[in-house]
Protein backbone atom coordinates (compact mmCIF):
# COMPACT_ATOMS: atom_id res chain seq x y z
CA UNK A 1 0.00 0.00 0.00
CA UNK A 2 1.16 3.35 -0.92
CA UNK A 3 1.87 5.27 1.98
CA UNK A 4 1.14 8.36 0.17
CA UNK A 5 -2.31 7.52 -0.91
CA UNK A 6 -5.47 8.29 0.87
CA UNK A 7 -7.28 5.63 3.65
CA UNK A 8 -10.69 4.89 3.15
CA UNK A 9 -12.53 3.56 5.75
CA UNK A 10 -15.85 1.26 5.77
CA UNK A 11 -18.91 3.00 5.11
CA UNK A 12 -21.70 1.91 3.61
CA UNK A 13 -24.18 3.36 0.74
CA UNK A 14 -27.30 2.73 -0.93
CA UNK A 15 -28.68 3.08 -4.21
CA UNK A 16 -31.79 5.03 -5.29
CA UNK A 17 -33.47 6.33 -7.99
CA UNK A 18 -33.73 10.16 -9.20
CA UNK A 19 -30.95 12.72 -9.14
CA UNK A 20 -29.18 11.57 -6.54
CA UNK A 21 -28.18 8.07 -7.59
CA UNK A 22 -26.49 6.86 -4.22
CA UNK A 23 -26.78 8.00 -0.15
CA UNK A 24 -24.39 7.25 2.41
CA UNK A 25 -26.12 4.52 5.14
CA UNK A 26 -23.24 5.02 7.20
CA UNK A 27 -20.35 8.35 7.84
CA UNK A 28 -17.68 8.32 5.03
CA UNK A 29 -14.67 9.06 6.72
CA UNK A 30 -11.38 9.31 4.48
CA UNK A 31 -7.67 9.94 6.03
CA UNK A 32 -5.61 12.07 3.77
CA UNK A 33 -2.24 11.25 4.40
CA UNK A 34 -0.48 14.31 2.70
CA UNK A 35 -3.33 16.48 3.72
CA UNK A 36 -4.10 18.78 6.90
CA UNK A 37 -7.45 19.93 6.89
CA UNK A 38 -8.06 21.70 9.97
CA UNK A 39 -11.43 20.97 12.26
CA UNK A 40 -14.32 22.27 10.23
CA UNK A 41 -17.98 21.48 10.32
CA UNK A 42 -19.24 22.06 6.59
CA UNK A 43 -23.01 22.69 5.97
CA UNK A 44 -25.37 22.82 3.85
CA UNK A 45 -27.66 25.93 2.96
CA UNK A 46 -30.43 25.18 4.98
CA UNK A 47 -27.60 24.88 7.70
CA UNK A 48 -27.27 20.56 8.12
CA UNK A 49 -24.03 19.69 8.48
CA UNK A 50 -23.09 17.49 5.91
CA UNK A 51 -19.46 16.91 6.08
CA UNK A 52 -16.75 17.69 9.00
CA UNK A 53 -12.96 17.68 8.78
CA UNK A 54 -10.62 17.42 11.80
CA UNK A 55 -7.03 17.23 11.24
CA UNK A 56 -6.38 14.37 8.52
CA UNK A 57 -9.75 12.96 8.19
CA UNK A 58 -12.38 14.41 5.89
CA UNK A 59 -15.98 12.42 6.84
CA UNK A 60 -19.11 13.25 4.98
CA UNK A 61 -22.22 12.40 7.25
CA UNK A 62 -24.76 9.32 6.95
CA UNK A 63 -27.68 10.31 4.57
CA UNK A 64 -25.54 12.54 2.31
CA UNK A 65 -26.85 11.57 -1.51
CA UNK A 66 -24.90 12.23 -4.78
CA UNK A 67 -24.92 11.52 -8.50
CA UNK A 68 -21.51 9.49 -8.91
CA UNK A 69 -19.41 9.82 -10.77
CA UNK A 70 -20.54 12.33 -13.41
CA UNK A 71 -20.49 10.88 -17.51
CA UNK A 72 -19.01 7.88 -16.18
CA UNK A 73 -19.58 4.49 -14.80
CA UNK A 74 -19.60 4.11 -10.96
CA UNK A 75 -17.44 1.05 -10.13
CA UNK A 76 -17.29 -0.14 -6.25
CA UNK A 77 -13.87 1.62 -6.68
CA UNK A 78 -15.30 4.71 -7.63
CA UNK A 79 -18.42 5.01 -5.20
CA UNK A 80 -15.79 6.70 -2.45
CA UNK A 81 -13.75 8.98 -4.70
CA UNK A 82 -17.34 10.42 -6.19
CA UNK A 83 -18.84 11.14 -3.04
CA UNK A 84 -15.75 12.90 -1.66
CA UNK A 85 -15.17 14.76 -4.91
CA UNK A 86 -19.12 15.59 -4.58
CA UNK A 87 -18.51 16.95 -1.00
CA UNK A 88 -15.29 18.42 -1.56
CA UNK A 89 -16.80 20.43 -4.58
CA UNK A 90 -19.75 21.33 -2.73
CA UNK A 91 -17.38 23.38 0.16
CA UNK A 92 -14.06 24.07 -1.46
CA UNK A 93 -15.22 27.48 -2.14
CA UNK A 94 -15.68 28.72 1.63
CA UNK A 95 -12.58 30.33 3.14
CA UNK A 96 -11.84 27.41 5.37
CA UNK A 97 -11.32 24.87 2.43
CA UNK A 98 -9.80 27.26 -0.49
CA UNK A 99 -6.61 27.67 0.80
CA UNK A 100 -5.95 24.14 1.29
CA UNK A 101 -7.50 22.50 -2.02
CA UNK A 102 -7.01 24.07 -5.60
CA UNK A 103 -9.17 22.95 -8.37
CA UNK A 104 -6.02 20.36 -9.84
CA UNK A 105 -5.69 19.05 -6.22
CA UNK A 106 -9.41 18.28 -5.70
CA UNK A 107 -8.99 16.53 -9.27
CA UNK A 108 -6.13 14.37 -7.85
CA UNK A 109 -7.18 13.54 -5.05
CA UNK A 110 -9.94 12.24 -6.61
CA UNK A 111 -8.20 9.78 -8.62
CA UNK A 112 -5.52 9.14 -5.47
CA UNK A 113 -8.90 7.83 -3.62
CA UNK A 114 -9.64 5.35 -6.60
CA UNK A 115 -5.64 4.28 -6.51
CA UNK A 116 -6.50 3.40 -2.97
CA UNK A 117 -8.83 0.44 -3.77
CA UNK A 118 -5.88 -0.90 -6.78
CA UNK A 119 -7.36 0.91 -9.70
CA UNK A 120 -4.61 2.68 -11.10
CA UNK A 121 -6.09 2.48 -14.79
CA UNK A 122 -9.60 3.98 -13.81
CA UNK A 123 -7.62 6.27 -11.97
CA UNK A 124 -5.86 7.85 -14.64
CA UNK A 125 -8.61 7.83 -17.13
CA UNK A 126 -11.65 9.33 -14.51
CA UNK A 127 -8.29 12.09 -13.65
CA UNK A 128 -8.19 12.89 -17.54
CA UNK A 129 -11.52 13.03 -18.01
CA UNK A 130 -11.80 15.30 -14.87
CA UNK A 131 -8.86 17.66 -16.01
CA UNK A 132 -10.68 18.36 -19.49
CA UNK A 133 -14.48 18.41 -18.39
CA UNK A 134 -14.22 20.14 -15.16
CA UNK A 135 -13.33 23.42 -16.56
CA UNK A 136 -16.28 23.06 -18.91
CA UNK A 137 -18.32 21.80 -16.74
CA UNK A 138 -17.88 24.49 -13.93
CA UNK A 139 -18.45 27.42 -16.67
CA UNK A 140 -21.98 25.77 -17.62
CA UNK A 141 -22.23 25.97 -13.70
CA UNK A 142 -21.45 29.55 -13.25
CA UNK A 143 -23.43 30.28 -16.33
CA UNK A 144 -26.86 28.03 -15.57
CA UNK A 145 -25.96 26.68 -11.49
CA UNK A 146 -27.61 28.00 -8.14
CA UNK A 147 -25.26 30.24 -6.15
CA UNK A 148 -22.73 28.43 -4.05
CA UNK A 149 -23.58 28.26 -0.71
CA UNK A 150 -22.79 26.58 2.90
CA UNK A 151 -20.92 27.86 5.61
CA UNK A 152 -17.91 26.59 7.40
CA UNK A 153 -18.42 26.08 11.45
CA UNK A 154 -14.84 26.25 13.18
CA UNK A 155 -14.95 24.24 16.37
Amino acid sequence: MNPLLPIVHPFSYAEQPGRWKFVLTSDLCITFTIKFWGRHRLSDKEGKIRSETDGRNWTIKSGYAWDGASFAINFPWTIAASCWHDSAGQFRHLPCIAPELTGAEWNKLFADIIRYYGADKTAFVYHFGLVLGNPFYSALGKLFGSKRTGSCLIH
